[in-house]
């Protein structure tokens, strides 16, 4: 283990010898090839626990994907059960070690998380790394100031994407307490509403994950709402908001008191009595669209409300793009909105 503290230590000429951490890997592989004994007994001693603390005081350069892999090729040296999970937790899913490299590095390295190693070891890693886990380490990448750029967005997807996952066999109410956080949450930037407003959708479809969780989705409701009334928003998170609503309400018709039609009319109170809301024109024609494609016909009166106060450009988008073969009779509004 002692040649894991020296990666930083110079040459006689000044220069640092740029393969140590490579090599002191392939002792490693040595070493386990002498049998589960060997394994055994660097099990016992937190070897790989060990190796993350010299890596995380060394030098960033020494974090690379290049060694990222190297370690995990280990998984397939290793036959000891005890010590692969170790090599996981220690140094495979250390969130704080790789986050060190360089993001062009973190991007391979998260792809790699989710493409290949998340779901042949899941039984080990769901013990060792919950959904929370997973939630927090999404959210680290939203305090980058240039969190908009794809390639922090792709380290976001991968880790969505394991989420996900994650969520199949282990979600509950402390998880949507902690997405509804990230969502509500003041100091949460308009990127990370959307986002988690999108993968708390996602979730939703899973109607039976949901169910057998005992997940009360009328409660997640009021949550939304305080989004809808604060100020920090804009047309795609409100249009996200709405169609979060459908999937509760249409698509997996979860039970729910509060009927939909009587929410759009909150909705409709919060954004244009209270705040004179106005969408923009390319966003109203998408919820046109969104009322069309699900038969949400409780979405007319919001979209009246839009063209009264927009204007006749709005009232045109209406007429040329509503799908007039919908049951709008049936709706509890179509007294006023005929």
């Amino acid at each position: 283990l002692p040649i894991f503290g020296q990666l930083d230590i110079p040459l006689k000429d000044g220069s640092q010898f740029q393969f140590m951490a490579d090599l002191a890997v392939e002792i490693l592989v040595n070493l386990f090839n002498l049998g589960e004994q060997a394994q055994y007994s660097f099990f016992v001693y937190n070897g790989f626990f060990a190796i993350a603390h010299l890596l995380q005081n060394s030098d960033n350069s020494n974090i690379t994907f290049n060694l990222y892999m190297r370690y995990f090729n280990l998984l397939g040296t290793i036959t000891y059960k005890n010590l692969q999970m170790q090599l996981i937790d220690a140094i495979l899913m250390n969130f704080d070690l790789w986050s060190k490299s360089e993001i062009k590095h973190q991007v391979r390295i998260l792809k790699h998380w989710s493409r290949t190693v998340y779901i042949p070891f899941k039984y080990m890693i769901d013990l060792i790394r919950p959904l929370e886990w997973f939630l927090f380490a999404i959210n680290r990448y939203y305090e980058f100031p240039n969190s908009e750029e794809k390639i922090h967005y792709d380290c976001r997807k991968s880790l969505f994407e394991i989420a996900y996952e994650s969520f199949k066999t282990n979600f509950s109410t402390s998880h949507t307490s902690i997405i509804m956080g990230f969502i509500c949450a003041r100091e949460s930037s308009m990127l990370e509403r959307k986002e988690m407003t999108n993968f708390l959708t996602t979730l939703l479809r899973n109607k039976e994950v949901i169910i057998n969780a005992n997940i009360r989705v009328s409660q997640i409701i009021p949550f939304i709402f305080t989004v809808l009334n604060g100020p920090d928003k804009d047309d795609d998170l409100i249009s996200q908001i709405l169609s979060l609503f459908i999937v509760i309400y249409k698509t997996m018709n979860y039970e729910v008191k509060t009927p939909l039609y009587k929410l759009i009319q909150n909705v409709i109170n919060s954004l244009y009595l209270d705040q004179g809301y106005i969408f923009q024109e390319v966003i109203y024609t998408s919820l046109i669209t969104l009322m069309n494609a699900n038969n949400v016909v409780e979405l007319l009166p919001l979209l009246c409300i839009n063209a009264i106060l927009g204007g006749p450009k709005y009232l045109a988008l209406l007429l040329k793009n509503i799908d007039r073969k919908l049951n709008y009779f049936i709706s509890e509004q179509s007294t006023i909105y005929p």
